[in-house]
């Protein structure tokens, strides 16, 4: 089979918007809070001078029993920190240099065996997991496969405790890394206090990380918030936020670059209506250099991707590798360039100085024909073929005629006992209208 011309194209081009700028108010408040702080006799220490303290604690603290519960488990040996007195060698994997966000119904484990097909060092996370969940054993929701290392396990919840256990459920499991969800701003999230409503008070948010660490040991934990929630957005405010959250020990922050609203906003709007401020990530930075910082919010193309790198230490991408799931093979030979790759050891997570060799580059043909096969396992484990192949619905993105791919899919993939090669006729009603 002969592919359209941008088939051939190992690192594609056709994402090419600019990045959203930062608000000029925002940028201005930015630019003079980096003046104070450059001026300023040990600008690099916490707590920042200047910080607001307008936090809001949570309306459900957790309960005086709970905290005891916590304390007598660390006190008898049950946390695996404490047990081991291990701590993370490494806060920030070389996989984290570009990551795939966790997003609820899409990043389960089909999707991070396909993206796996394109790349093997991007770093993958799972959909958020509650905490609760694994409280209450219910373990099937984080198994995976092997292949799907590296990949960081992602909780939702407020009680250290409950945090804690769950924690460690996901170190037991095998997870390269924990990560905690403080920036979603769903009303299932909020209802149970936690997600971007954490934010509102950082000392429990600083609570909740502690705990985990402990529980954690030499996996290393980190969290996932954003630079504001409601009218608790200034670059004061921000400052504070991260300033408690270094204070507890954690040294890796994924930050998207925009403030959530809790009311008025629906989890998509809140990825696209408050203005991106990828300036007040930067100043994060320059402000803790030693605290790894991974941007997200906006990224869409991989040259936006370098350009964050050059003063960030990792980007990550969501909605960007569902729209075009071919620029995981761009990532693949490219944001990597400078590091050394050493091959990852067949029965352990790579360790804080692997990094597994690069795939070589792909055409989209190539990836095709590892789709049909990854298709026919799908299908040999008793699930539909779709589960697979909703996620690459964009795969032919920017190529001609990529529409009648797409409605022929989609159209074809929910069909009872559809097969693995249902795509390769997508792709051939593509070339079909190439010919006509």
């Amino acid at each position: 089979m002969a592919l359209p011309p941008c088939a051939q194209d190992t690192a594609p081009r056709h994402l090419m918007s600019a990045s959203e700028p930062a608000s000029a108010s925002a940028s201005a408040a930015v630019s003079e809070q980096a003046a104070a702080l450059a001026t300023a006799p040990g600008a690099t220490q916490v707590p920042v001078p200047g910080a607001t303290q307008a936090s809001v604690p949570l309306a459900a603290q957790v309960p005086a029993s709970t905290a005891d519960s916590l304390a007598s488990a660390v006190e008898r040996g049950e946390s695996s920190g404490q047990a081991g007195g291990k701590k993370p060698e490494c806060f920030f994997f070389p996989s984290e240099r570009c990551s795939i966000a966790p997003m609820v119904d899409v990043t389960d484990s089909i999707f991070r065996r396909m993206t796996r097909l394109m790349s093997r060092r991007v770093m993958l996370y799972t959909e958020m997991i509650a905490a609760d969940a694994l409280v209450h054993e219910k373990y099937h929701l984080i198994d995976f496969q092997e292949e799907e290392l590296p990949c960081v396990l992602q909780l939702g919840g407020a009680d250290p405790h409950k945090l804690a256990i769950a924690t460690k459920v996901g170190v037991k499991h095998g997870y390269s890394a924990i990560n905690l969800n403080a920036g979603c701003p769903s009303d299932k999230v909020q209802s149970g206090s936690f997600g971007a409503v954490l934010m509102k008070d950082p000392q429990h948010l600083a609570s909740c990380y502690k705990a985990m660490q402990e529980a954690a040991g030499a996996v290393p934990v980190s969290v996932k918030t954003r630079i504001g929630v409601d009218n608790l957005d200034s670059v004061d405010f921000t400052l504070e936020l991260i300033g408690t959250l270094y204070n507890a020990g954690c040294r890796h922050l994924i930050i998207h670059a925009r403030k959530a609203w809790l009311k008025g906003l629906s989890p998509k709007e809140n990825r696209t209506i408050p203005p991106l401020d990828y300036e007040r990530v930067y100043l994060l930075k320059r402000t803790w250099p030693d605290l790894q910082i991974t941007i997200n919010g906006g990224i869409t193309t991989l040259e936006q991707c370098q350009e964050h790198l050059s003063k960030v230490d990792g980007v990550m991408l969501g909605r960007a590798i569902i729209d075009n799931p071919y620029l995981l093979t761009a990532l693949e030979q490219n944001i990597w360039e400078d590091a050394i790759a050493s091959p990852v050891l067949a029965e352990s997570m790579p360790t804080a100085c692997t990094l597994p060799a690069a795939l070589p580059p792909l055409s989209r043909e190539e990836v095709l024909e590892k789709l049909i096969l990854l298709g026919e396992e799908v299908i040999a484990a008793g699930k539909p073929v779709h589960l697979l192949y909703r996620h690459v619905l964009g795969l032919f993105t920017g190529c001609p005629n990529a529409r009648l791919y797409r409605r022929y899919l989609s159209e074809n993939m929910t069909k009872r006992n559809a097969p693995a090669t249902v795509i390769k006729h997508a792709y051939e009603a593509m070339r079909r209208g190439l010919r006509n």
